[in-house]
């Protein structure tokens, strides 16, 4: 269901989305050499990632004025870590495809739950120092990540046990 909301939000938001929003024609590049590209955003693979992605995209391409690509669908929080260093196979947990001379394509990621995955932020932190990934504060909401049980199903279970 939240898929199917989002990708319909997406496609309308083809158009500006704000009266002043720098159009398409007129969106800058990042220039490295001789090379131009786009604005990488990391997304992750859920529902909660995909809304803050293109919020930051329409910002991103609108406010600020640079062209930008949709990247990922990184599964964990470290995916985007070895994403935003540059690494080519961010997602291969086996070999992440990180070398000394990586360019990054990958350049911003939203909604990170960094908590639980310290050691391997400071590792990419110590091995990529020229492209390790910035962490530049919280988008203003804490969550947590923690085990669900229905109250019906607790319910249930703790009267089997006094029974």
């Amino acid at each position: 269901m939240m898929r199917v909301l989002l990708s319909s939000f997406v496609i309308g938001a083809a158009s500006l989305c704000f009266p002043d929003g720098i159009p398409e024609s007129e969106r800058k590049e990042l220039v490295n050499g001789d090379e131009r590209y786009p604005v990488g955003l990391w997304i992750h693979d859920y529902a909660a990632q995909y809304a803050t992605a293109e919020l930051v995209a329409i910002l991103v391409q609108e406010k600020v004025g640079y062209k930008l690509e949709k990247l990922g669908l990184g599964q964990l929080t470290p995916d985007a870590f070895f994403a935003l260093a540059g690494c080519t196979r961010p997602t291969d947990s086996i070999d992440r495809g990180c070398s000394p001379d990586m360019i990054t394509r990958a350049h911003i990621s939203v909604e990170g739950w960094t908590g639980g995955y310290s050691r391997t932020w400071d590792q990419v932190q110590q091995d990529y120092p020229q492209t390790a990934p910035r962490n530049l504060g919280s988008m203003g909401y804490n969550g947590a990540v923690t085990l669900y049980i229905a109250g019906s199903v607790q319910d249930s279970q703790l009267s089997n046990c006094f029974n």
